[in-house]
């Protein structure tokens, strides 16, 4: 271009709907005239919601003809709308109200309420087992399914687990927690929380056969039956009674840790000997039963 050359754009103007090329004799369409003229608006916008450098100039020619994106949800919009998602004038949709948001892969979404964008694009919400994720106000939760209530950060089942120290334990069984309603297994009873067989007690947790056991301070001690130690208390089961340290019958005394019977036997030097009954050979030291005495080695009447 010399000095005296005037610059193409200083010499079209625009005639009805064509432009007309002074001095040049030439007449061009005025689809054109908007890119000419410029529009900074939709430059910007185009710019910003289209980074890559196909679709931002597919958002700049249409907005050029005054069509597009720009045109049908940016700043030249008859309302405006500053959220657009899809490529090319044939993609463009404007997100609604209730899904304001425009997350990468062209989504219209709610970061409020979306399970998959909450709070930010790609922020997806996770739940436990029996859980489904929730999102309130931009903020992840869950909400247990049918059938199964909350238990420190997990869902325990009504039917077959409990809470325990916020832990979901099985219950019903043999020794488990009771099920809602002190529910249990059949041939199984709730005893202060667990599950324990007929004739047993919960001991400390655990169940306690009370007809060879006693619960003693929580701990369930095989004591208290017959020729067995007594417990903690010098307790014994049923119609026994702690001799020495030691459970016996009525009429029997501790001999050495087992129960001696005094109508049939004496205790020498810690052991059950059957002597000093009526006919019976004298026990070690001459010794006999009350209202015997020992002839000749046999306990006789006096």
């Amino acid at each position: 271009m010399n000095s005296g050359t005037i610059p193409r754009s200083k010499v079209l103007l625009r005639v009805g709907g064509w432009v007309a090329g002074i001095g040049l004799g030439l007449m061009v369409p005025a689809v054109g005239w908007a890119d000419l003229a410029g529009n900074t608006a939709c430059a910007h916008f185009c710019t910003a919601t289209y980074p890559a450098q196909s679709a931002r100039g597919q958002c700049t020619s249409d907005a050029a003809r005054g069509a597009g994106t720009c045109f049908v949800c940016g700043p030249s919009a008859p309302a405006g709308h500053p959220d657009v998602c899809g490529v090319g004038t044939a993609a463009a949709q404007c997100c609604p109200a209730n899904t304001p948001n425009c997350c990468p892969g062209n989504a219209c979404v709610s970061l409020s309420t979306d399970v998959a964008n909450c709070g930010a694009c790609g922020h997806s919400c996770t739940a436990p087992e029996n859980a489904t994720p929730t999102c309130t106000a931009g903020v992840c939760g869950y909400t247990c399914n049918a059938g199964f209530d909350g238990c420190g950060g997990a869902c325990c089942s009504t039917t077959t687990q409990v809470c325990v120290n916020q832990a979901c334990e099985h219950c019903g069984g043999n020794t488990d927690p009771c099920c809602s309603g002190n529910t249990c297994a059949q041939g199984l009873s709730c005893q202060a929380g667990i599950c324990c067989p007929g004739g047993s007690v919960n001991c400390g947790g655990s169940c306690c056969a009370t007809n060879s056991n006693l619960c003693v301070n929580d701990v369930c001690e095989l004591c208290g039956a017959n020729g067995v130690q007594c417990c903690a208390g010098n307790a014994c089961a049923q119609s026994l009674s702690c001799q020495s340290g030691v459970c016996c019958p009525g009429g029997s005394v501790n001999c050495g840790g087992s129960c001696c019977a005094t109508n049939s036997n004496l205790c020498v030097n810690d052991v059950c000997q059957l002597c000093g009954a009526n006919g019976v050979q004298c026990c070690t030291g001459d010794s006999c039963a009350q209202g015997l005495v020992c002839r000749a080695g046999v306990c006789q009447p006096t």
